[in-house]
């Protein structure tokens, strides 16, 4: 009787300790986590007050990349190169050296393979937003395709809540810019999902609910159902500055349009120098100005919670050959110092075959020389 207490008795603690260390959550969900939880270090908590960002307690600053390294001769989604360790370690040891705090996922990962990779144990850990993209295809006002839409979010966020490198999740990319319908359809969307992210995250890790929208005409305005009231569930307006314009001087006068958290999602300008008669890598001039823009938003400190370089690296397949790099592919504007935007030369480092193995797609990456301005202003010190 004695044994058969004890052996209750035991049970009972184990069932208690398991109760203080898990959340629970829908059983139907049940089989949709797959995340690699590290419980070496305290669970991360991330909270936001007086529109500052901290994470377990300290001021946290976004000081991060658009990070998408599409090998050469593939595109986007073609192979799973975000899960590929090799690529992986590659790229985020660099980062680490110059104080990369975070990046932005623009695709949809499939595992916790980078999420591992970028928390490194707890040990400089890179912090990552995961993008949940939506298609500005369908029709965003139809209550079916918008039931479709909630019901991958909450696949997506049910699988990677519990993971301590997760900062939160961006719902929409550049979708004010390109739907062809209603707008206050999308901003009626952001609402559901928003607030669909927020009941689904049980984790008790605050992550944060963000967008990322392209410019600022609508943050704050009830014509497009996008008031701080109606977007009672979203934490951060992010905004994607893509073309070269000054990012503070959006980004302050959204702060004054909302009372929600200011992030700058997208901003940078290219690396190659359009002439007439074609043109050069200009590293120069994307090194000097992209300085500019990372320092105006460490001075805006209280103004944003800081900003993504539009890219990690350079991408050759946006046009023509994916296995050749081409000037030809991108838009005019005034908002770049050559008055055009070439796609393929947006990276902060070149990607290169690695002639040591040609078979690998796992590339060489080489730092540009705005790599080392960031450097400078990230660590305080550089090259």
């Amino acid at each position: 009787m004695l044994r058969i207490t004890l052996i209750v008795f035991f049970i009972a603690i184990i069932v208690s300790g398991c109760a203080d260390n898990f959340h629970t959550y829908d059983p139907a969900w049940d089989e949709l986590s797959d995340t690699t939880a590290v419980f070496t270090a305290p669970p991360t908590k991330i909270t936001i007050k007086n529109r500052i960002l901290y994470i377990d307690s300290q001021r946290y600053i976004i000081r991060g990349f658009i990070y998408n390294p599409v090998p050469i001769g593939y595109a986007p989604g073609d192979m799973p190169y975000l899960e590929d360790k090799s690529i992986l370690d590659r790229d985020f040891e660099s980062m680490r050296s110059i104080k990369t705090t975070s990046i932005r996922v623009p695709l949809k990962v499939s595992s916790s393979n980078l999420l591992d990779a970028a928390y490194n144990y707890h040990s400089l850990p890179i912090y990552v937003i995961l993008d949940f993209p939506v298609d500005p295809r369908t029709n965003l006002g139809n209550p079916s395709v918008q039931e479709n839409i909630r019901a991958e979010l909450i696949e997506y966020v049910v699988r990677y809540k519990y993971h301590d490198g997760l900062l939160g999740f961006c719902i929409g990319n550049n979708i004010n810019r390109d739907y062809k319908g209603d707008r206050k359809d999308w901003y009626k969307l952001l609402a559901l999902l928003t607030k669909t992210a927020k009941e689904v995250d049980d984790s008790g890790k605050g992550h944060i609910i963000m967008t990322a929208n392209y410019g600022i005409e609508e943050i704050g305005k009830k014509e497009f159902s996008a008031s701080d009231e109606e977007l009672a569930y979203l934490d951060c307006w992010g905004i994607n500055i893509s073309d070269g314009r000054w990012p503070i001087g959006q980004a302050s006068n959204a702060f004054g349009r909302s009372g929600k958290v200011i992030c700058v999602t997208e901003y940078g300008i290219d690396s190659f120098k359009t002439t007439e008669t074609g043109g050069e890598t200009d590293e120069e001039t994307q090194s000097r100005w992209i300085g500019q823009y990372a320092n105006s938003l460490e001075a805006a400190e209280y103004v944003v919670i800081g900003g993504f370089i539009n890219s990690y690296c350079d991408g050759w397949w946006y046009g023509g050959s994916m296995s050749e790099q081409d000037y030809r592919f991108g838009y005019t504007t005034v908002t770049q110092p050559d008055n055009f935007a070439n796609y393929e030369f947006f990276g902060i480092c070149y990607i290169e075959k690695n002639n040591q193995n040609e078979d690998s797609y796992v590339d060489k990456v080489r730092p540009k020389k705005a790599w080392y301005a960031l450097e400078a202003i990230w660590t305080g010190h550089g090259h």
